[in-house]
């Protein structure tokens, strides 16, 4: 699978075609939020053109801003919850894929040192407060 980015050394193909599912699915959802949300502007837009208060709104202006409004915040809303349904089947790639080996080894040994270092300093400060009392 010869994408032209690269990534074929990276991940395997198996890993490959489920990101490219998510970022599919992600696509699929805005889309779908899309065409929700201008449906429901359309529909948001006769409906107050009936309400007798909002009658003064019934302009082409309020027409187009009221459908791009509703279009592009249920879009996002569709993306967003389907990127989140989806991520679930891409989370170990990228827990596998993100930290090396050798920067696991040290990390590991950073915190090895650190965990020595507070043990030391734990250790000289109950000997300064147990010098500290004998001294009373």
């Amino acid at each position: 699978m010869n994408s032209g980015r690269g990534t074929e050394d990276i991940l395997d193909p198996d890993s490959f075609r489920r990101i490219a599912d998510v970022r599919r699915d992600v696509w699929t959802g805005g889309f779908t939020g899309l065409a929700v949300g201008i449906s429901f502007g359309v529909m948001a837009y006769f409906v107050s053109s009936r309400y007798p208060p909002l009658k003064q709104y019934k302009t082409n202006n309020h027409f187009v801003l009221i459908t791009l409004i509703s279009g592009s915040l249920c879009s996002f809303v569709g993306s967003l919850s389907s990127g989140r349904n989806s991520i679930q089947y891409v989370g170990d790639i990228f827990r596998n894929k993100s930290i090396s080996s050798s920067y696991v080894s040290t990390m590991k040994e950073n915190e090895n040192d650190l965990l020595n270092q507070s043990e030391e300093a734990y250790a000289r400060r109950v000997e300064a407060i147990r010098k500290k009392k004998e001294g009373k």
